[in-house]
């Protein structure tokens, strides 16, 4: 429970305190009592006013923080599928790189499947400088 919460709790039962006492020092007259009944509705009324509207910011600041988190994720996911489709695309080259070495290969065209493959090796050195 926050220290501002705890005082004013303490606020409202020390008048719910000061009010009985004033009561039974006025031996309960009809307008004493009525003034307690009053008085013990109406601080009763703020506490749970209080504690609602201070439960009610408690659940807002929660609801920001899981929006942040959803964003955060949102973001990160999204980063995610860029690297997915970027593998996917590099997956797709090698495997039309690799066909194309196989087709000159197969066609007895080694001198040219020799310089394709260093050129691919040239191409993948340049990407990683």
């Amino acid at each position: 429970m926050k220290k501002t919460n705890i005082i004013v709790l303490l606020l409202l039962i020390y008048n719910q305190i000061a009010f009985i006492l004033y009561c039974i020092l006025n031996h309960f007259d009809r307008i004493s009592i009525l003034m307690f009944i009053i008085n013990f509705i109406c601080n009763n009324t703020m506490i749970i006013m209080y504690y609602k509207q201070n439960s009610k910011g408690e659940i807002a600041q929660e609801i920001k923080k899981i929006e942040m988190q959803v964003a955060e994720e949102q973001i990160y996911y999204q980063k995610l599928e860029q690297k997915r489709i970027e593998i996917s695309k590099i997956h797709h080259d090698y495997n039309n790189h690799i066909s194309t070495i196989i087709g000159l290969l197969h066609s007895g065209k080694e001198e040219e499947a020799k310089s394709f493959l260093g050129d691919v090796i040239k191409k993948i050195n340049h990407s990683n400088e």
